[in-house]
């Protein structure tokens, strides 16, 4: 697999659909909240997984755009389980070892979610801010 012949296609979701497998910092997500309402957009997309929309990277993001009641948020799926696409590491609060990517699947499908900041998700695929008009994702 070329991973150049790869794109990452931004699709707008029901912010309601997504599903978190961290919690976040409060204080995070109320900056996010001014940050784009300044801007008037959202920088970055949010990455899920391709089944079942569990959010891999942008949890504080998400929180912020269900704080403005925005009906629409970017995303990018991703094929989680593909090695060549994005890969998955424990930070030094996570409360599991190992820690696999089943392991943050089920958490996100759960009714429980890991500490704030526990997973450190990397995408091995260029991904470019889309910055994205907040007034298109209030309609």
């Amino acid at each position: 697999m070329n991973l150049n012949d790869i794109t990452l296609d931004i699709e707008l979701v029901d912010p309601a659909a997504l599903k978190e497998h961290e919690q976040i910092y409060q204080q995070r997500r109320q900056q996010l909240v001014e940050q784009i309402k300044t801007s008037g957009c959202v920088d970055y997309p949010i990455l899920i997984d391709n089944q079942h929309n569990v959010i891999l990277d942008g949890h504080h993001r998400a929180a912020a755009l269900i704080s403005l009641k925005v009906k629409w948020a970017p995303v990018i799926r991703v094929d989680y389980f593909n090695p060549e696409i994005i890969s998955v590491k424990p930070r030094p609060n996570c409360p599991i070892e190992p820690l696999t990517k089943q392991a943050v699947l089920e958490m996100g499908l759960s009714n429980q979610v890991f500490p704030p900041k526990s997973t450190k998700h990397i995408l091995h695929i260029p991904e470019s801010r889309v910055d994205y008009p907040l007034d298109e994702l209030l309609r």
